[in-house]
């Protein structure tokens, strides 16, 4: 039997490898599968969130054609694009990034500046990523450090006008404080997959 499991999935970490190994079975950690799949998921929000997409749809949808041009979106050539984890995924997304001309800035504490150099990327501290960036894409494994890495406090130091966009797992963001942040408006929208 075979069994092949990416980094995203199965938390592996967890699996009794040597009875796998004494049942037969063969185990492959495959970390690159969902890598572009995934960093396609984040361009997909940062294009849908800053050209809204969403509204655009809905107002034709129900006819009102007029309105849409009162619903123009935000241009992406230099704004902010920032990252938590910049892993295989996470430069993957700076990767298709780069022809919409946006700054890069990542926080990334187990990075060297070299790993992310080719992707434009600056590696900056968690608060600076917080509070420069319009689009913040959390792209970091869930463990013991990251859970509730992103709560009330952080949503507090981000810009009004910035998207929070969370494609990794759910526990790294507070989800009530996300709630409260998107009804009482410290940010303007998340996109989530989780």
């Amino acid at each position: 039997r075979l069994i092949s499991i990416h980094r995203g999935g199965v938390g592996y970490e967890r699996l009794d490898v040597p009875a796998l190994t004494d049942a037969g079975i063969m185990l492959f950690i495959t970390p690159d599968a969902v890598r572009r799949p995934m960093a396609v998921v984040y361009m997909t929000f940062i294009l849908a969130l800053n050209m809204r997409l969403l509204t655009k749809d809905k107002l034709i949808r129900e006819g009102r054609w007029a309105e849409q041009s009162h619903y123009q979106g935000w241009g992406l050539v230099g704004r902010t694009l920032g990252a938590v984890g910049v892993g295989n995924i996470g430069h993957e997304m700076f990767k298709l990034a780069m022809p919409f001309e946006m700054k890069h800035i990542a926080y990334d504490p187990y990075l060297k500046p070299e790993a992310v150099a080719d992707v434009g990327v600056q590696l900056v501290d968690l608060d600076t990523v917080l509070k420069e960036s319009d689009t913040l894409c959390i792209i970091c494994p869930l463990n013991e450090e990251t859970r509730g890495l992103v709560g009330e406090k952080e949503l507090k130091k981000m810009k009004k006008s910035a998207f929070l966009i969370n494609a990794a797992r759910g526990p790294i963001v507070d989800e009530a404080a996300l709630i409260r942040a998107l009804n009482e408006g410290w940010i303007r929208g998340a996109g989530l997959d989780v």
